[in-house]
């Protein structure tokens, strides 16, 4: 199964995506966690050019494509924000007979702002403006569905991820 965690730059993707990790090892899951970190890269640098951003989403999805499978819980801890690697993302899981479910954290500019300057990731031209750009899931959209958003306060929903990857229809 495939977990999309989706979210504004410095919206908490990577502790959500920790603590899910955590979560599941805790119940003997075998988690494979994808995201910029384990490169040890600038994400400023990922995103200032299209050129290298595109580049950066076909690692992704070729990471995506080697780990994913029906008995490892995949997450991939991205920005995640355009649609159509979102239905990419979709498009392997459905190939591998495996289910997903997308995590879409929903935190204010002034918020991601407040977290930029902790951490200084992005440049704060550059957080504003991939802000502006997030395509926001829609749970109509069958690539983004299920989908549970989370705002900042929250705690993740455990119980109802569980259900959308590992209960059987």
């Amino acid at each position: 199964p495939l977990v999309v965690i989706c979210g504004d730059p410095c919206s908490g993707k990577t502790t959500r995506a920790m603590q899910l990790k955590q979560y599941y090892e805790s119940k003997n899951q075998v988690v494979t966690l994808i995201n910029e970190e384990q490169f040890n890269i600038n994400k400023s640098s990922i995103y200032a050019s299209s050129t290298s951003e595109k580049t950066h989403r076909s690692l992704l999805k070729s990471l995506l494509e080697k780990h994913i499978s029906p008995k490892t819980l995949t997450i991939i801890d991205s920005l995640n924000y355009i649609k159509g690697s979102r239905y990419e993302f979709y498009c392997l899981v459905r190939n591998c007979k495996t289910r997903h479910c997308v995590i879409y954290l929903k935190t204010p500019l002034s918020s991601c702002i407040a977290n930029n300057a902790i951490n200084k990731e992005y440049d704060d031209d550059l957080l504003k403006d991939l802000y502006s750009r997030m395509e926001e899931p829609i749970q109509s959209n069958r690539w983004d569905c299920p989908m549970y958003t989370v705002y900042p306060d929250d705690t993740l929903p455990y119980e109802d991820i569980d259900v959308s990857l590992f209960e059987e229809i």
